[in-house]
């Protein structure tokens, strides 16, 4: 199969390990820091989400207008502000893969990269799960330790999102066009 042998799945899969990190321990990190409940923990996260979509969008958008997706995947490679990052990285890396299928392989691109992301979400899950368990092991259970452990498991991302940022600069600057024949075929 040719799909995804420009390495976008390393890409993808460091993504979504960190977004796992916000998506996933923010929202206990907020309960357990300022005694929200689980329902205003995860509405608190709407700033995020509405900025993801808007940036996304806005992205995509300049992506197609432009032809060029590596200015986009390296801003968001390097914004620390989440719903930022994630906007500008999310859609642009499945626009890459698809730039690098012919329009045979685009349908298997587009839903590997989909799967790639998912496999990502559950491998950030087990290893961010796995390394809040040992932040808190030895220390008395309740809102305190959480709260002390949080920040310093979101820390270990740091080296992820620095490979992120050196594997979308070693992309190439513009995405490749369909031939004429095809894109009539």
């Amino acid at each position: 199969m040719r799909v995804g042998q420009r390495g976008q799945g390393l890409g993808q899969r460091r993504d979504v390990l960190a977004e796992r990190g916000s998506i996933v321990d923010l929202p206990t990190y907020l309960q357990a820091a300022y005694g929200m409940g689980a329902t205003q923990a995860g509405l608190a996260l709407n700033p995020y989400v509405l900025t993801f979509m808007a940036v996304c969008s806005l992205a995509g958008a300049r992506i197609s207008a432009r032809g060029r997706f590596r200015p986009y995947l390296i801003a968001g490679a390097a914004v620390a502000v989440l719903g930022v990052g994630f906007g500008l990285l999310m859609q642009s890396l499945v626009v890459v893969a698809q730039n690098a299928a012919s329009l045979a392989d685009l349908a298997a691109a587009t839903s590997a990269v989909v799967s790639v992301r998912g496999l990502g979400l559950s491998l950030g899950v087990a290893v961010f799960g796995t390394l809040l368990s040992r932040e808190l092991q030895g220390r008395a259970p309740g809102p305190a330790a959480t709260v002390a452990a949080v920040p310093d498991v979101l820390f270990w991302g740091a080296p992820a999102a620095a490979v992120l940022v050196a594997l979308m600069v070693l992309l190439p600057r513009k995405g490749r066009r369909a031939a004429p024949e095809e894109a009539t075929a």
